[in-house]
């Protein structure tokens, strides 16, 4: 063979060979078998180009927080678009992230809408996944909720109401704890409201759970178009909840007026309940249809202490265990109760406004200038007389038998010889009786190095524009109820305002009377009106409403 010419000194044993000549060629052969690729939640929806997106308008942001709430990871930009190849008309709403997680901001938005289909929840149209853009594409384009209640730049606090009362009765707002309307949207075309994406706003409202049912059945959402319709928004949340509900929200709306004085420039206003910011005349006390309201010491969340008893009759015990007890500066809350609970001030108080300043003769223009007492802080300052005596003090008597007692606040119903000696004498004694039957004397105080204090009272009043005033007169005629009247406040059952009338004035009058014509006695009227210190029976239901209460002007009046 030829492959062995030229060869030597080989041999070959026990070996097969194979020759082969010619050419050689290697033939692959590919066959195509149909398979089905593994369909994902992503194939559900249209991964729309970036060039297919028309962006026409950004309407808010969002920011997307770390666990800690401190480390921004991504942000949003929120957007009006229109896609290529759908209805020219139809508008949607463009959500891009970005960031340094934008994908997983993306990734995480993703998941949460595509994982439920829900007429109230904002339903997800498409998606653009690249890692440089990624976006969510919504149908539709709604209407941030905590953009809606502002009308002209003011807040609307009645459709703030009947934005509370539809979360409240929407699926999937009405089993969270609260309402941020951050995620909450509405359909311009239907008004109805929609869970979507958070949108980022510096007049973000946060929008509490009501916790009063309807009134009646559902009724269909009012049209966007009637929220600036004051009038029709009173009268639809009128149809759909009870009054008492209306006023706790509106009245959450008002100003806080606070003033911090001694006790003895303090007992006016607490006697009394209503008084005119720039003047400080007491004119309207509470006053019960049962029984009259009191203060009580109540424990917040942020106050809470377990040392502290409230007692029967209304004084405060706190037991002393160790000097580190008392802070430099602490404080007790007062609130008045009618009867077993909290009184509701500022629902009780715009639930008969309009009559009391319908009584007192005061023209609406200044109602807002009034201001009436919502409760009030009993401070107390720790003094740096004893602090030798803690330091150094030798004493046996076990001080975690010491009890420091706050007295009483006295009653409304009590007259100003009580009232005045309250505040004339000290608000605290020390005791080694739980029950507060004697007074420890000063010496053994000072001998135990238990810490003596200085007092103040912190007044902290509400007061509201006229919008809400008006608003809860629209409430009283679609109720068929005269403002002009306590109606609605008995309706409620709520305590009564009586009217503080000054008896030295009335006497003016009546000497002005006898000396004088007509047309001086109404010219006398008519300055008194202008200094609002005049008070008047029309309007009064009865006359027992009225009660004048005999004062000197010093114990009314703070200078």
């Amino acid at each position: 063979m030829s492959f062995f010419q030229g060869s030597s000194n080989f041999s070959i044993h026990e070996s097969h060979l194979s020759i082969v000549q010619g050419s050689q060629y290697n033939r692959v052969q590919i066959i195509h078998n149909k398979g089905k690729k593994k369909q994902t939640i992503w194939d559900d929806y249209e991964r729309v180009r970036t060039g297919d997106v028309y962006l026409t308008k950004v309407i808010g942001t969002g920011m997307i927080y770390g666990r800690s709430w401190r480390t921004m990871n991504a942000s949003s930009t929120i957007s009006i678009a229109r896609v290529r190849g759908e209805d020219k008309e139809a508008e949607f709403l463009h959500v891009g992230y970005s960031g340094p997680k934008a994908f997983e901001a993306f990734k995480q938005d993703f998941d949460r809408f595509s994982a439920v289909k829900h007429p109230n929840i904002y339903q997800l149209f498409g998606y653009n996944d690249r890692r440089g853009l990624p976006s969510l594409i919504f149908y539709d384009a709604l209407i941030p909720v905590e953009r809606v209640p502002f009308i002209n730049g003011k807040l609307s606090p009645i459709l703030t109401v009947y934005l509370e009362f539809q979360l409240y009765a929407t699926q999937p707002f009405k089993d969270e704890i609260a309402f941020v309307t951050s995620s909450a949207w509405i359909d311009p075309r239907s008004g109805a409201l929609r869970k979507g994406p958070d949108i980022q706003s510096s007049k973000q409202l946060p929008l509490p759970r009501l916790t009063t049912k309807s009134t009646t059945s559902s009724l269909a959402p009012l049209s966007i178009q009637t929220y600036s319709d004051t009038s029709a928004v009173v009268d639809y949340v009128s149809r759909i909840l009870p009054a008492d509900a209306i006023l706790w929200g509106v009245s959450s709306y008002g100003m806080i007026c606070e003033a911090e004085m001694s006790a003895v420039q303090a007992w006016p206003y607490l006697a009394g309940s209503l008084w005119k910011r720039d003047q400080k005349d007491i004119i309207v006390r509470w006053t019960g249809l049962t029984e009259t309201p009191r203060y009580v010491c109540v424990d917040r969340w942020w106050l809470k202490d377990e040392r502290k008893t409230v007692m029967e009759d209304g004084s405060v015990r706190i037991k002393f265990t160790d000097p580190t007890d008392f802070k430099d500066e602490w404080y007790l809350e007062y609130v008045l109760f009618y009867g077993n609970k909290e009184l509701a001030i500022k629902a009780s108080w715009l639930a008969q406004a309009h009559s009391v300043f319908t009584r007192l003769g005061i023209h609406k223009d200044e109602w807002e200038e009034y201001c009436i007492l919502g409760h009030f802080d009993f401070k107390f300052y720790r003094t740096k007389e004893n602090a030798y005596e803690q330091r150094n003090t030798d004493a046996t008597l076990d001080k975690s038998t010491g009890y420091l007692f706050i007295r009483p606040v006295p009653r409304l119903s009590d007259d100003e010889t009580i009232w005045m000696s309250w505040a004339e004498s000290a608000k605290y004694f020390w005791s080694f009786d739980p029950s507060g039957q004697e007074e420890m004397s000063e010496s053994t105080r000072k001998s135990l190095g238990l810490p003596s204090f200085t007092t103040g009272t912190l007044l902290v009043g509400r007061y509201w524009d006229l919008d809400i005033y008006n608003t809860v007169e629209q409430l009283q005629i679609s109720k068929n109820l005269d403002p002009k009247t306590t109606e609605l406040a008995r309706s409620l059952g709520y305590p009564l305002m009586q009217v503080v009338r000054d008896d030295n004035r009335l006497q003016e009058l009546e000497d002005l009377a006898s000396s004088t014509t007509i047309a001086d006695i109404l010219e006398f009227y008519n300055a008194l009106n202008a200094d609002n210190c005049c008070t008047s029976n029309e309007g009064s239901e009865s006359d027992e409403e009225i009660v004048l209460y005999p004062r000197s002007n010093g114990a009314a009046v703070v200078e």
